[in-house]
């Protein structure tokens, strides 16, 4: 589909947190220039064990839900992910699984610092450096 004029080569997906489920789905159905992915997860299911842990059989309700690592398998277009390595929301432990499930091209941004989505504002240069190296190697 080229909707406007607009080459898919162009196009990059981008999400954070929960966003980077649909960032990743998205990328996996249509064609994409690249894919950046703020404090992913591999999937909701982990997430679900991770934040209601108290409950059991809690990860059977979001089993197939928002399945970021799988997807991953789909996309040949370079990745990029930016993960704060004390994210209080999603474990950057969580982050390096989705680097390690990517195919390569893939980079990894780590972002020194308590943030979630604030790697850009936490780390302005650092963040700033990393993405325009990763559009300049579209």
């Amino acid at each position: 589909m080229n909707i406007k004029g607009i080459d898919r080569k162009a196009v990059i997906s981008f999400g954070q947190s929960l966003g980077t489920a649909v960032a990743t789905h998205l990328a996996a159905r249509r064609q994409v220039a690249g894919v950046v992915l703020e404090a992913p997860f591999p999937s909701a299911s982990r997430v679900a064990r991770k934040v209601f842990w108290f409950l059991p059989g809690v990860s059977l309700l979001a089993h197939g839900q928002f399945d970021t690592q799988a997807w991953l398998k789909e996309i040949h277009a370079p990745i990029l992910i930016v993960h704060c390595d004390q994210d209080p929301v999603i474990p950057f432990r969580f982050g390096q699984e989705v680097y390690d499930a990517a195919l390569p091209p893939k980079n990894f941004l780590r972002i020194n610092g308590y943030c979630h989505e604030e790697s850009s504002f936490i780390a302005p240069t650092q963040y700033r450096t990393a993405l325009q190296e990763f559009l300049n190697s579209l």
